[in-house]
């Protein structure tokens, strides 16, 4: 049979007999299914040797039985569904309930649990037992009506470990001729049709206007398959006029007042059936179990029943939100405490009815009719307060920050380094000045650093990596950008340029990054990328990854946190290193530190150590850092890094000693912070540790550490300062020269 709109439509193959009837693959006797899918197996330029071709490959797999090979999906039967029946939505999962899954029975009889959408179509969202259907309708207080005020109801369902055929019977007989082969009788059936219209009488009479609740037969076969496994295939039967009068009678008949004709019932109900036309509703499949979901390994698959916490409901917050709610996290939570103004239409998902309605609660209201599975939740308030609230964290999965605020990142870093074990993995996104570029970071659960930590090691990468000077460019530029856009001049904030469609593409190729950073099992504890929507020349994604900093309180209880790169400790420990091999094992040596000061967050970080200084002197009791060639190095840095790191502090060792200050240390910490230039405060770092001292030179195990931080004017005890002794006579100087005896005696102090 040749369409009108040949060869762009497929031809289709109809037998002039019904030889084949009742065959897999063969529709209402003669029409021979040789395309699952013509719109990707039939290709128009092969036009009739394309199709001869398929029609002798279906007639061979079909004689030695093969058209639904092992290991392959099931083809499943088809009903012939009429529109006035309605559509049944299938979202529970049916798992060992089916019979088949156990010897123990052939057939099986449960109660589809379900919210009546609309008019034209019931969802199934759990599958119960009598008892159990029971118990929850007669519940104290048990609402008819869902959260969204869909009424609930019950359909009786019938389940068989048989196939009946590829086509199901349009007439009542034959169909339950069928059930009835399978060991599950018409007599069962009805019965059970009446405890369903008893159970949804029950519901009716807290509805209001009269609601009259839908009968609806569910039947199930092993007529699906996903690799080996046989699922339910589910078809659905509308009772409509007779059909639902004979339902109530069958209730009447069991359980109510016609309980004395109930055998002239049930002959009535057969006689009926007997005669009777099935209209089938259409089923579309929502279960798990047989719905491969279109998204199945990509990042966005991981935040399938996540509880996630979004910060933000703008142009990045908005369509992460829905990335998040069409992947089925288990539940979101947006916060956002801006309004919808006319400005932001052209690039956030909100309407002309919306203006002057927090952004939060608008945005919740359309993403939770997406997905009823999906908990959505919308609070109107400032992101920077949320974590000050009694919010639980621990019952989020991951945080997203989308604001692009700093001090929405600066609050998450405080509040997180106070309680570092009970935050989940952190997102935080934000957008170049043009929506080409963008940076997502990301901490896992473990990490010592969150976003403001992450963006700062990021932005020192972008700084020091010449395919990155773009990202550098654009985020971290020398002087301040002088072309910053204000969308409405003199009373709104700063913004980027982009369209609706720069930052949903931007927002969807941010959260996917993200994710893989998060989950990647060789991914480090922190890492961040730069995603360019126009990658002609660059590629489109660049990562880095940071290994967690060591982590200490600052010994003074003023409330800082000092944290040690990775790389800084590495440093320290080559020089420790190499100076046991030039000067001895006893001798301490020591360096500067770099790295920035964040007073807000408290924390100070070290990014990288130095070595001594060519003037410095080191003994086996005393150390003193020189200052030839400080300021030089602390200049450089300042400039590469457009005055991110600086000089923070100063390191020493005790070799096999405790990592404690002696007086000596003490008073010269207090003589730097008080030096012209210095600063108002300076960190001291000690590394030491009688027992690990020799594990972290050979294998790198953490040494003993201890870090305080001085500060300005800080006035010295009396026994400090008594305690304080000169330098010794005999030392090494520091640089990287060898002493001149050094080849002939080795390790001998001069």
């Amino acid at each position: 049979m040749v369409p009108d709109d040949y060869p762009f439509a497929a031809p289709s193959v109809r037998a002039t007999h019904k030889r084949w009837a009742g065959t897999a693959h063969v529709q209402w006797g003669r029409v021979v299914c040789i395309y699952a899918a013509p719109a990707v197996e039939w290709t128009p330029s092969d036009g009739m040797r394309g199709l001869i071709d398929r029609l002798m490959m279906w007639l061979e797999r079909a004689s030695i039985g093969t058209l639904d090979p092992d290991g392959q999906p099931l083809h499943p039967p088809v009903a012939y569904f009429a529109v006035s029946a309605g559509h049944l939505v299938v979202r529970a999962d049916l798992g060992d309930l089916v019979p088949w899954s156990s010897a123990r029975e052939a057939t099986a009889i449960l109660f589809a649990w379900c919210v009546v959408v609309d008019a034209d179509r019931v969802d199934i969202v759990e599958w119960l037992t009598l008892a159990e259907v029971l118990t929850r309708v007669t519940a104290d207080g048990f609402p008819a009506t869902d959260s969204q005020g869909r009424p609930w109801c019950v359909a009786v369902a019938g389940f068989i470990s048989d196939q009946i055929a590829f086509e199901y019977p349009s007439n009542a007989k034959a169909l339950l001729a069928a059930l009835e082969r399978s060991g599950l009788t018409t007599d069962a059936l009805l019965s059970n049709l009446a405890k369903a219209r008893v159970v949804n009488a029950l519901l009716e009479t807290n509805l209001t206007g009269g609601t009259k609740l839908p009968n609806v037969v569910v039947l199930g076969t092993p007529s699906r398959r996903i690799d080996t496994t046989q699922l339910a295939h589910l078809t659905a039967w509308q009772l409509e006029g007779t059909g639902d009068t004979l339902a109530d009678l069958l209730r009447a008949a069991d359980w109510g007042v016609l309980k004395d004709e109930r055998a002239e019932i049930y002959e009535l109900a057969h006689r009926w059936l007997s005669a009777a036309n099935i209209t089938w509703k259409r089923v579309w499949e929502d279960r798990p179990e047989v719905t491969r979901p279109r998204d199945v390994d990509t990042p966005a698959s991981r935040l399938r029943g996540l509880h996630v916490l979004l910060l933000g409901a703008g142009a990045l917050g908005a369509p992460l939100a829905e990335h998040c709610v069409r992947a089925r996290v288990g539940m979101i939570t947006i916060v956002d405490n801006g309004r919808v103004n006319p400005g932001i239409l052209s690039r956030q998902p909100y309407g002309y009815a919306d203006i002057t309605k927090p952004k939060a609660t608008v945005l919740a209201e359309r993403l939770e009719r997406l997905r009823p599975d999906v908990v959505v939740t919308g609070e109107f308030r400032d992101a920077k307060r949320t974590f000050d609230t009694a919010l639980q964290l621990a019952e989020y999965d991951l945080i997203i920050d989308a604001t692009a605020d700093v001090s929405v990142r600066g609050a998450i870093e405080a509040q997180r380094a106070a309680s570092r074990s009970h935050w989940p993995s952190i997102l935080s996104v934000m957008v170049g000045h043009d929506a080409t570029v963008g940076i997502v970071a990301a901490s896992r659960r473990e990490a010592s650093g969150g976003p403001m930590d992450v963006l700062r090691r990021f932005s020192l990468s972008c700084l020091s990596t010449p395919s990155l000077n773009d990202i550098a460019a654009d985020f971290y530029p020398n002087e301040p950008r002088g072309d910053l856009f204000f969308p409405e001049p003199g009373c709104s904030s700063p913004t980027f340029v982009g369209s609706h469609a720069d930052a949903a593409s931007l927002a969807g190729m941010l959260l996917n990054e993200g994710l893989t950073l998060l989950a990647s099992p060789d991914a480090l504890a922190m890492g961040a990328a730069a995603v360019r929507r126009n990658s002609s020349t660059r590629p489109a994604v660049q990562t880095k990854s940071w290994q967690s900093d060591v982590v200490i309180a600052d010994a003074n209880a003023s409330g800082y946190e000092v944290r040690i790169s990775e790389a800084a400790l590495a440093e320290m420990r080559a020089e420790a290193r190499r100076g046991r091999r030039v000067r001895g094992p006893n001798i301490e040596t020591g360096g500067l530190l770099l790295g920035g000061i964040d007073d807000a967050c408290q924390i100070i970080y070290v990014d990288r150590a130095a070595g001594p200084p060519p003037d410095s002197r080191l003994s086996d009791v005393y150390f003193q850092h020189g200052t030839v060639g400080t300021q030089k190095l602390i200049d450089e840095r300042r400039a590469a890094t457009h005055e991110r790191q600086s000089f923070v502090g100063l390191w020493h060792t005790h070799p096999y000693g405790a990592a404690s200050p002696s007086a000596t240390d003490d008073e010269g910490m207090w003589e730097l912070v008080n030096l012209q230039g210095v600063g108002r405060r300076a960190l001291m770092v000690i590394a030491g540790g009688s027992s690990r001292w020799d594990q972290w030179l050979t294998d790198a195990t953490a040494p003993e550490l201890y870090a305080r931080v001085s500060k300005l004017g800080k006035a010295l005890r009396p026994a400090i300062a008594s305690a304080v002794r000169d330098a010794p006579d005999a030392y090494f100087p520091g640089g990287f020269s060898y002493p001149s005896e050094f080849h002939k005696n080795p390790g001998q102090l001069r």
